[in-house]
């Protein structure tokens, strides 16, 4: 391995053990770029290095050394190499060359980091950077784009749609590079800008060769985007056609008479019928972009009415829960209740009775000590000396005899 790129490797891993995002994102903003050997950062750390594959592989997939071989190739042939490298390396072709991502700039915003690391909650936490370039002239939509985050790119698109990178490129022609369909039906706004080299997005998805991996996804997009531009380019045709058309007749009717000014009027004829067919085109394609308009509006109102039936039943089950509980509190309460009033009642009897209440023969005529309840006969209260109270259950300590 050349001394420059081991030091290299040596610096990235250090970053990669350590956690240090300020050491490792400056190294892998160099990635694909080649040794004067031929050789890639990847390429080295195919000979073992799991980490810094797992790493680099997105921004250097496809690419070959002097000899044609790629990290892929390398790994392979390497035979120390655990089975978990060559795994990382498996889609690593040149075929795949299209997959490759681009490398993230040296001075990227938080917004733009929570999109390459995925991270919902920092995303939505920095979501008010929008529209702000990295050094490369690379927005948050773009990066989240080629990455296939529909999320992201749902959120992002009404304020960075239609921007464009120091190449020209645009997230719909990242997306559609990548196969990302998601993105490519949210980004459609963007189908006719250009690239610095003239291409547009479909040209991009077009040009995906059939031996890549994601060729079919590609072929899709290619698929959407033409469909997209299909209802313009027909009434464009029209239109074209109709006035050309009109042009040439407008020069003939001043020049001829007789049979050359029939001539002349079968062919504004024609034209008329020509027009008449672009405003019937036109009328159709407004009925049917309102007919989808409306059904959209349909289908998320059905989605509310849902959400609002699902929440008046919620609460409906929550109420009928707090209504049979209170009904149970209740119905648990007017039983002590009642049964307190019982006691109550039997006490006050005791109470407001002459009688001994141990031998109902006799009368009342001891106070018991210390509760000083008036409540048994002398002689019961001799028998009882000692025990509790009949009344409270309080023990006995000594007896008084009153006379009433």
């Amino acid at each position: 391995m050349l001394p420059i790129l081991r030091k290299y490797l040596h610096v990235l891993d250090e970053g990669v053990r350590k956690g240090d995002s300020k050491t490792v994102r400056p190294k892998v903003t160099d990635v694909g770029k080649k040794h004067r050997s031929g050789w890639t950062p990847l390429m080295c750390a195919a000979r073992g290095s799991t980490d810094i594959v797992a790493l680099l592989e997105p921004y250097e997939l496809g690419l070959r050394d002097s000899q044609g071989n790629t990290a892929g190739h390398i790994a392979r042939a390497h035979p120390r190499n655990s089975k978990e490298v060559a795994a990382l390396l498996e889609r690593d072709s040149p075929d795949n060359l299209a997959l490759r991502l681009l490398p993230p700039a040296v001075d990227i915003t938080p917004l733009i980091q929570a999109v390459i690391a995925g991270d919902r909650k920092a995303f939505h936490a920095h979501l008010d950077e929008a529209g702000r370039k990295d050094t490369d002239g690379r927005t948050a939509l773009m990066y989240a784009a080629e990455r296939g985050e529909v999320e992201f790119v749902r959120l992002l698109r009404t304020q960075e749609l239609r921007m464009q990178d120091q190449e020209g490129r645009t997230a719909l022609m990242l997306a559609a590079q990548h196969g990302e369909i998601g993105c490519v039906k949210l980004l459609l706004e963007e189908a006719d800008l250009e690239n610095s080299q003239g291409e547009s997005a479909l040209d991009i998805a077009g040009s995906v060769g059939s031996k890549a991996s994601h060729h079919t996804r590609c072929q899709c997009c290619a698929r959407i985007l033409r469909d997209d531009a299909g209802a313009g380019v027909r009434v464009g045709r029209h239109l074209s056609a109709a006035q050309r058309k009109l042009l040439t007749m407008q020069e003939l009717s001043t020049a001829f008479s007789g049979d050359d000014a029939q001539h002349a009027e079968n062919a504004f004829s024609n034209i008329i019928a020509e027009l008449n067919f672009l405003r019937q085109l036109t009328e159709q394609q407004d009925r049917r972009a309102n007919a989808a308009e409306i059904a959209a509006l349909q289908r998320r109102l059905e989605e509310k009415d849902a959400e609002v039936t699902a929440e008046r039943q919620e609460h409906g089950r929550r109420i009928a829960e707090l209504t049979a509980h209170l009904q149970e509190r209740t119905d648990e309460l007017e039983r002590n209740l009642t049964t307190s009033l019982k006691t109550i009642t039997t006490s006050r009897a005791v109470l407001q009775s002459s009688s001994c209440i141990v031998c109902p023969t006799n009368p009342k005529d001891t106070l018991l000590q210390p509760c000083n309840h008036l409540c048994v006969c002398s002689t019961c209260a001799e028998r009882i000396m000692s025990q509790t109270c009949p009344f409270c259950r309080t023990p006995i300590e000594s007896t008084v005899k009153v006379h009433l």
